[in-house]
């Protein structure tokens, strides 16, 4: 497929803004290059599972799709699920990852506990994996010098 045919199949989006933070402000930076709104996500998942390939694997778990053989039963290849992988389907019930966000500290030491309650309980194939990202950097902060003016 050739790159004029690639732009007249391909899905148009609209730009709907620009943000950059004032030069004045402070910790005010962007962590992604482009922002969406969920809908784009859903469109997607929702375009991606009706390819073809998909269609086709999904209607038979034990053959792969691209060879014709049954998983890994003569030579090594990947599984059902790498496959489902590779061609780009994805769950809503499966995410890979999940960001939370709180408004306070003590709010987002409630939700670690409720995390760590959790962990307690589960099996280990079952347990959250988390990262508390301020409390990364507050650990690194050995002095904090506070200013007022007088």
């Amino acid at each position: 497929m050739n790159e004029e045919d690639l732009l007249e199949n391909a899905v148009k989006l609209k730009i709907t803004s620009i943000i950059r933070p004032k030069d004045s402000a402070q910790n005010a930076g962007i962590s992604t290059a482009v922002a969406y709104t969920s809908r784009l996500t859903d469109f997607v998942i929702a375009h991606t599972d009706e390819r073809v390939v998909i269609k086709a694997q999904e209607a038979d778990n034990e053959i792969n799709v691209l060879t014709g053989m049954k998983y890994d039963e003569y030579i090594a290849g990947p599984t059902y699920e790498e496959n489902m992988k590779s061609f780009g389907k994805v769950s809503f019930d499966a995410p890979a990852s999940i960001s939370i966000y709180t408004d306070t500290f003590e709010n987002k030491d409630a939700v670690a506990a409720c995390i760590e309650r959790y962990n307690d309980a589960a099996a280990e194939d079952d347990r959250i994996t988390y990262t508390d990202y301020m409390a990364m950097m507050t650990s690194s902060i050995t002095t904090i010098i506070c200013f007022t003016s007088v």
